[in-house]
C-alpha cells in the first residue's frame, strides 16, 4: 500500500553508522518521517515486522525460516510480539510461515515466491493460497519460481511493483538476471508475463558469479516511500547505468544511497526499511 513513512531496527546505526547517515540526510531533505525500533535482534525488520495492508490493520505471520531454524542463528529472532506491544500495534496473527521480503504487493496483486509452499508442508496449496488472499487482502496471488541457491528464498530481490498513487496496473520491476542466472531468467520472466504482467527491466550485477547471500549490484532491492525511490549504489561501473534506469522511471524522485558493506550480508535498501502508512505523517505521493 501507499506509504508515507520508515522505521529501521535500532541495530542498523550502531552496525552501520555511515549507511544510517546517509539514509537520514536523505530522507530529512524529503520530509519523509523515520524512526527507530527498539527491541530488535537483527537489520532486516521487513521480514519479520508485520505487513500492512489498511491503514489500521497489520497482517503478523510467522516468521519461523528454513535459513533461520539452525542453532547459530537462534539468538537472532526478534520477540515482534514485544516490539508491537512496544509501538502500539495489535496485528492480525497468522500461522502461516512467511517472510515480509517474499511480499510483493500493489492495489490487488501479491507476488510471492514458491518458497512459501515448502515453508507451509502443512497447508494444501489451494488452502493457502485462499488465506494469504484474505489476510493480504488481494485477488490475485501470483507464485513466481525462487532463484536456485538462494538461501532466503525472497521475491524482493527479484521483482518490484511501480507504486503510483492509485495504480494498479500491470507493469512489474524485474533484476535482469538473464546473464547471471540464464536458465533460471527464462522461468522467471515466462511466470510473469503468463500472468498477465508486462516486466521491465531493472540491471543486476555482481562482480563473481551469482551468489544470493551477497546482495552486490541488486538494484531491484530499492526502498520506496511515496513517491520516493532510495535505491542502492554499490561503487561500481554498473551504478551508472543503473541510476539511467531510475532516473528514466522515476524522474528526480530517484536518489541514490551508497551502501557500503551492507549488501555482503545479503540484502540490501527494501530489507533493512519497514515502511508505512501513518495517518498525519507526510505523503506527497
Amino acid at each position: 500500500m501507499e506509504t508515507n513513512c520508515v522505521c529501521f531496527s535500532g541495530l542498523l546505526l550502531k552496525r552501520y553508522p555511515q549507511l544510517f547517515e546517509n539514509l537520514e540526510s536523505a530522507l530529512e531533505q524529503r520530509g519523509i518521517p523515520y524512526g527507530l525500533i527498539s527491541g530488535t535482534r537483527d537489520i532486516w525488520c521487513r521480514d519479520y515486522m508485520p505487513i500492512q495492508v489498511a491503514e489500521d490493520r497489520f497482517v503478523q505471520f510467522k516468521y519461523d525460516p528454513k535459513y533461520q531454524r539452525y542453532k547459530k542463528y537462534r539468538h537472532t529472532i526478534t520477540d515482534v510480539d514485544a516490539v508491537c506491544e512496544a509501538i502500539g500495534i495489535s496485528p492480525v496473527k497468522s500461522k502461516i510461515r512467511l517472510d515480509g521480503g517474499n511480499v510483493v504487493t500493489l492495489g490487488s496483486k501479491a507476488i510471492i515466491t514458491d518458497r512459501v509452499f515448502s515453508e507451509n508442508p502443512g497447508y494444501g496449496r489451494k488452502r493457502l493460497l485462499a488465506e494469504l488472499k484474505e489476510l493480504l487482502r488481494v485477488e490475485w496471488v501470483i507464485i513466481i519460481p525462487e532463484c536456485p541457491g538462494d538461501m532466503i528464498g525472497h521475491a524482493d530481490g527479484l521483482v518490484r511493483f511501480p507504486h503510483e498513487v492509485g495504480s494498479d496496473n500491470d507493469t512489474v520491476y524485474v533484476s535482469d538476471l538473464s546473464s547471471a542466472c540464464p536458465k533460471y531468467f527464462p522461468k522467471l520472466y515466462s511466470t510473469l508475463s503468463q500472468a498477465g504482467l508486462t516486466p521491465i527491466l531493472i540491471p543486476y550485477d555482481s562482480p563473481k558469479k551469482y551468489d544470493k547471500m551477497d546482495a552486490t549490484g541488486t538494484y531491484i532491492n530499492y526502498l520506496q516511500v511515496g513517491k520516493f525511490v532510495f535505491y542502492p549504489v554499490f561503487g561500481s561501473k554498473a551504478d551508472a547505468s543503473a541510476a539511467k534506469i531510475f532516473l528514466r522511471l522515476f524522474g528526480q524522485n530517484a536518489v541514490p544511497i551508497r551502501v557500503g558493506r551492507l549488501a555482503k550480508e545479503g540484502g540490501v535498501l527494501n530489507c533493512i526499511s519497514w515502511a508505512l502508512f501513518r495517518k498525519g505523517g507526510r505523503n506527497e505521493s
